[in-house]
């Protein structure tokens, strides 16, 4: 007697998230799928509530704030990598301008683990980031890189809700 076919389980494919680099809208910035803030008929309005995040563009090396209205979604033929842990979220917990202040200080970066997204352009080294106006503690403080070594950690995305940071 022959065994019964079992079919694979299909590839359902995900839209994958960006924003548009503010330097180069060609360079985008891939994040994780971001989480509704409520309920409704619209997935993508009800995601949009008014958070913020500070991002690198691993094109140009571009730091800057960015909110969830500026999210776009690309059609994709294949599964989320974030949901694959073929890409990553990563971030940096850096200084910045105001005294004693105990706000979180965060840059996110997208890492491509297998090189699949963003393989053909080299990201871009801390040493040549560049910090824009916009680019800002959760105080409303300037960020600033101090002359310390950073360690990249996995993190949460701010278009996650709620905005929760993991321990350092």
């Amino acid at each position: 007697m022959n065994a019964p076919m079992i079919s694979p389980m299909p590839v359902v494919p995900s839209p994958l998230f960006f924003i548009p680099c503010h330097a180069d809208s060609r360079h985008r910035i891939y994040i994780p799928a971001p989480t509704q803030a409520g309920s409704g008929a619209n997935p993508m309005g009800i995601a949009r509530a008014g958070r913020r995040g500070v991002f690198v563009c691993n094109q140009c090396g571009l730091v800057s704030s960015y909110s969830d209205a500026e999210i776009q979604a690309l059609s994709s033929l294949g599964p989320d990598p974030f949901h694959t842990q073929s890409c990553n979220l990563y971030c940096l917990d850096v200084e910045c301008d105001g005294k004693n202040c105990q706000a979180p200080k965060l840059i996110h970066r997208d890492v491509d683990e297998t090189s699949g997204i963003d393989h053909t352009v080299e990201s871009k080294q801390l040493r040549d980031w560049r910090l824009d106006e916009t680019a800002k503690c959760l105080g409303g403080h300037a960020l600033r890189f101090g002359s310390e070594m950073y360690e990249m950690r996995p993190c949460f995305s701010p278009f996650s809700a709620p905005l929760i940071y993991p321990p350092t």
